[in-house]
């Protein structure tokens, strides 16, 4: 009897335990959560886009506009006030009136119900800035989102009732939503569009190397150079009948243009010690009959040359450090490499006119880059050659100081542009350029300006075309996250016989999107094939796989983005010459065909509308 009692006891123990582990294992499984490829990347973060706003502040943007552009003839100017609370100029005219410039749909002028209201430039540049950054219901405008990064600056300078031909850094660049004493930074470049008046020249190419210098966070108000062995100072042996024997010290301040020798009348004494270090170097010398103990001393190392035509000293402090010496780059563009790969900086021009006022930008470009600017030259007779020159220069991280790739784009504004080719963003930039015919005038210049810098150009003629015009910049800076193969390749059978692989194997690819709030991920499927080893490869019988066994990726040049090796699949297109280095939606050009896969051949585009 005690054995059957001991024999169902054991048994209740067994059961007992045999019942907790099974509870133990459900609670386990049902607490864990199956990743898919989608879920890896939740975490991760899209990139910054930063955008300085360059705006013309010329007198052609004032009421003389309003005849230019709608050929009105004389006509009394009126004034009313716009929602954002600012005054704006302009003509009446009837809505009878047979004027086809006024009367168009696009490019015309503002019917109230009874008249056309024909506004001149800034005010409708200031209603296109309002509609970007408040929103415009009646329009149907939403306003920019408050994460974007975004600055001003003017072309040309006004301040204490006098203008001054160069440029102005207003206001520093921020996120839209961020908090700036008891304002929004939105509400902060509301305030100063608001502001805004058209009284100065047209200083182009000073302008903008004003607004790049703060990107960079360098100065115009001096360039840099480097120098071997320049001469620095000077001493000897002096006798005072008051102090006896005493060192003379003797400073350089000007010099030849290759600062090898000081200039004449460029030696003066000076109560300075002489400077120590590994920057410089002394050797005995002769340089007056009769004195003892000659010493020259000289410096290897950078110098700051003084500038002319600086609009450092207008801008305003908020964008410098606190010695007043340099600008302070925005933050967003202290990047990782990682951020670099997705985040996007850029200058929107907005301007009206040829420049004037503007000759001698060579050594405020110069400064602009810093020390890097010892590189940069230009023609300096005029303003276009230094404005191209500078617009490519930006396009090369290892070209200036911020080592980040920044595009520019350029908006024509007023009625001399709307002759101009429209920039088209899915043909070549070869095509956009050839588009334009010969460059023989300031339009077409500025157009060019916008092309080479990849952000294109727009003809604006209304707030609207404000808006559209950096919408479309703000998506071309954006940039796409790599698509990421995952999984194993899939090698099918034979239909004939099932026993019997195929050569061929096949990669799935997702493009990730982690800052969408949908989990619908666009996909490629790539074609390679497998040798009689088993192994992949790609077209050209190149290797799929490295000896590590990790597939292997392109590779781009650092300074310029450009493609340099890549495994190219069985479906990818060919590479054409003539477009080889363009972007990924260009066909026939390296990018594109290293994307490859059945998604190369979906001949299927948006165009620059979004319509298929």
């Amino acid at each position: 009897m005690n054995r059957v009692i001991e024999f169902f006891n054991g048994l209740a123990s067994k059961l007992l335990t045999l019942f907790v582990t099974a509870l133990l294992t459900l609670v386990v499984a049902t607490g864990v959560t199956q990743a898919s490829d989608i879920e890896i990347y939740q975490e991760a973060k899209s990139g910054d886009i930063t955008l300085m706003l360059m705006l013309d502040i010329s007198g052609s943007m004032d009421t003389r506009s309003i005849s230019g552009d709608y050929s009105t003839g004389s006509c009394t100017l009126r004034t009313d006030t716009a929602p954002g609370g600012y005054s704006r100029s302009y003509c009446r005219v009837s809505a009878s009136t047979n004027n086809s410039k006024v009367k168009n749909a696009k490019t015309g002028c503002t019917f109230d119900g009874s008249y056309y209201r024909c506004y001149d430039r800034i005010s409708r540049l200031k209603d296109g800035v309002f509609d970007l950054l408040a929103g415009n219901t009646a329009k149907g405008i939403t306003k920019l989102d408050g994460d974007k990064i975004i600055g001003l600056s003017t072309l040309g300078v006004y301040t204490g009732n006098s203008y001054h031909n160069t440029g102005r850094v207003l206001v520093p660049a921020r996120k839209l939503s961020a908090t700036v004493g008891n304002q929004t930074q939105r509400d902060v470049l509301l305030d100063y569009v608001k502001g805004l008046s058209a009284s100065t020249n047209t200083p182009t190419a000073r302008s903008y190397a004003e607004t790049i210098a703060y990107i960079m966070g360098q100065t115009t108000a001096s360039r840099q150079r480097s120098v071997t062995d320049m001469p620095y100072y000077r001493s000897y042996s002096a006798y005072s009948y008051n102090y006896g024997y005493y060192t003379a010290v003797q400073k350089c301040t000007s010099w030849d243009s290759t600062y090898s020798s000081c200039s004449n009348n460029g030696w003066s004494n000076t109560n300075e010690t002489v400077p120590s270090g590994d920057s410089i170097t002394q050797a005995s010398c002769n340089f007056v009959s009769g004195n003892n103990n000659e010493v020259c001393y000289y410096y290897t190392g950078i110098v700051d040359i003084l500038n002319n035509n600086s609009g450092f000293s207008y801008s305003l402090n908020t964008t410098k450090n606190s010695a007043e010496t340099l600008y302070i780059s925005p933050e967003s563009l202290t990047q990782t490499d990682d951020t670099k790969q997705c985040s996007g900086q850029g200058v929107y021009v907005l301007t009206d006119g040829q420049p004037t006022q503007d000759t001698g930008s060579l050594p405020l470009m110069q400064g602009a880059l810093g020390v890097k600017g010892q590189n940069f030259t230009c023609n300096d007779s005029g303003s276009w050659d230094c404005i191209h020159k500078m617009a490519t220069t930006l396009l090369t991280p290892a070209s200036n100081p911020i080592g980040l790739k920044v595009k520019t784009a350029v908006v024509g504004f007023g009625s001399d542009y709307n002759d101009v080719a429209s920039y088209d963003r899915t043909k070549t930039q070869a095509e956009n350029i050839a588009a334009l015919g010969t460059l023989d005038s300031n339009v077409k210049l500025a157009a060019y300006w916008g092309i080479i810098g990849e952000g294109g150009w727009y003809s604006g003629s209304s707030s609207q075309d404000v808006v559209d015009s950096v919408n479309k910049f703000i998506d071309s800076l954006g940039t796409d996250i790599p698509a990421v193969t995952t999984g194993s390749p899939t090698v099918p059978t034979d239909a004939l016989n099932p026993t019997v692989l195929l050569n061929d194997a096949y990669y799935q690819q997702f493009q990730p999107t982690p800052e969408k709030s949908y989990q619908l991920w666009v996909g490629n499927l790539k074609k390679y094939k497998l040798n009689s080893s088993g192994i992949l490869k790609g077209e050209n019988n190149e290797d799929v796989i490295d000896d590590d066994g990790t597939l292997i990726e392109p590779t781009y040049d650092d300074s310029t983005g450009r493609l340099l090796t890549a495994v190219y699949d069985y479906w990818s297109a060919d590479v054409n010459s003539a477009v080889a280095d363009s972007d990924i939606d260009v066909i026939g050009s390296r990018k594109f065909a290293a994307k490859g896969g059945a998604w190369s051949q979906l001949k299927l585009r948006l165009n620059d509308a979004g319509n298929v």
